[in-house]
């Protein structure tokens, strides 16, 4: 009998329907899709692992694309030897311009031989105020898969496709996949359209869990890719891993992992070797920490022994949330601050103490980092925020209720920066003990030596 998905089980789950899968061969022309499907799939298990919520981002920012559609269409006009695909959502603020934290450094290396190209997430951020000028919407992928899709009217099959049909009944999934299937072909031949157009060196891609169509068509001409993340690598992550058959052809040459945390264990099921890792610091980590204390922070938490930054996540804040409350009750001269990612009415329903706030309320202006890098503790159960918090040099307390902190103390845990909790007693015990005074700042190797060293390493200058 197939598991239900639930927040604790659905890596599980995700497991138990590619072992259902077997040995069955899932190709389109002779090439392997399982990593081109997967992403569908995991997605929509996780939507019922998380009851139904909505974890479409392609639906989202074909909504948020409204009004964008024309944004640096201007920059087509021209050669480059290096393409970067990103969305806006990587940029941030630093001396009064917005740069994407993840590309522009290896863009600002390479020169001016750059073109990103950019999903809005929700909007493309005004020209004028981004480093980056090289920089135009990817509406024109839209345009070029509505053209092969009136080319391509018809069903596009593939291999396997009953079988997978029978699993996705079986796991009682609501996925259209054969639909889902001709989306990914249609972007497939957008993309390998503008590459063949350009013909990129090498191509840079941020956010590739939205598809591995690029890598496809990046490979079918020659192209090598390079995928830019903050490495979360680790064996039991559904991204990064599989137990079923993976063809090379759909995954990218090289990892950039930004903030030197990744880790590539050998594996059969890794879709990286540790050759392909290349480890790069954080910039814009490194200009937080140099810059200190937001102003906003340091105004609100006069009065308060000592800031603790509470990162939530959809899947698990029903669970983190009443712990909060009652440590809050129990340390009034402590002050949470809850790092809100969606605006909810049931915040303001399960009765907070005065010393609990919402970031989204009192710091909007702030983002994630900069309340971490600002604050003395930082809080989560799984959130990737342990990560960066640790770079940052910031405690973590990894609240582990239902083992939902398993996969960052298995692979990232740090002795010296972070401590696992079980309770509430727990939570409040580590508060008091815990102290962001005595954390050294050690001097780091700048990210751009870094890059500049990667980039002749691998043959790119």
């Amino acid at each position: 009998m197939k598991s239900k998905p639930s927040e604790e089980n659905f890596i599980e789950v995700i497991e138990q329907f590619e072992k259902s899968i077997g040995q069955t061969e899932i190709k389109y022309r002779g090439f392997g899709i399982w990593s081109l499907l997967k992403p569908i799939l995991t997605r929509s298990i996780l939507s019922q692992a998380h009851q139904n919520l909505n974890l479409n981002h392609q639906t989202k920012v074909r909504k948020w694309m409204v009004g964008s559609k024309f944004f640096g269409l201007w920059n087509l006009f021209g050669r480059y030897e290096y393409i970067f695909l990103t969305s806006s959502r990587s940029k941030v603020r630093i001396e009064g311009k917005y740069v994407d934290q993840h590309c522009d450094p290896i863009a600002r290396e390479l020169g001016d031989k750059c073109l990103t190209v950019e999903r809005p997430y929700p909007f493309h951020y005004p020209r004028s105020s981004c480093e980056n000028k090289n920089v135009v919407t990817i509406s024109f992928v839209s345009i070029l898969m509505k053209i092969f899709g009136f080319l391509y009217r018809k069903p596009v099959s593939f291999e396997g496709q009953s079988d997978l049909l029978k699993v996705i009944k079986e796991f009682d999934l609501n996925v259209d996949i054969a639909k889902e299937f001709r989306g990914l072909f249609l972007e497939y031949l957008a993309y390998r359209t503008f590459f063949k157009i350009y013909r990129p060196k090498e191509i840079f891609l941020v956010l590739r869990g939205y598809s591995f169509s690029p890598v496809w068509a990046a490979h079918s001409l020659g192209i090598k890719v390079n995928e830019i993340s903050h490495g979360l690598l680790y064996p039991e992550h559904p991204s990064y891993n599989s137990i079923c058959k993976i063809d090379r052809q759909m995954i990218p040459d090289r990892y950039w992992s930004v903030g030197g945390t990744a880790k590539v264990i050998e594996s059969t099921r890794s879709y990286y070797s540790p050759e392909s890792l290349i480890s790069i610091n954080s910039f814009y980590m490194d200009y937080l920490q140099k810059k200190g204390i937001a102003k906003e922070f340091q105004r609100y938490r006069q009065g308060f022994e000592k800031t603790v930054v509470v990162t939530l996540q959809n899947s698990n804040e029903e669970l983190l949330l009443p712990v909060i409350r009652e440590a809050a009750k129990r340390l009034p001269n402590v002050l949470f601050v809850l790092g809100i990612r969606s605006s909810k009415p049931s915040y303001d329903e399960l009765g907070f103490t005065k010393n609990v706030v919402r970031s989204d309320v009192v710091f909007s202006s702030l983002n994630i980092y900069e309340m971490l890098v600002s604050s003395d503790l930082h809080i989560t159960i799984s959130s990737t925020c342990s990560i960066e918090a640790t770079y940052l040099q910031r405690p973590t307390i990894l609240l582990n209720l239902k083992d939902l902190s398993d996969p960052i103390i298995k692979n990232f845990y740090s002795d010296s920066l972070m401590c696992v909790a079980q309770s509430v007693d727990d939570v409040i015990s580590q508060i008091r003990s815990l102290s962001n005074e005595a954390n050294v700042k050690t001097d780091r190797v700048s990210g751009k030596d870094q890059i500049q060293n990667a980039i002749r390493e691998v043959g790119l200058a």
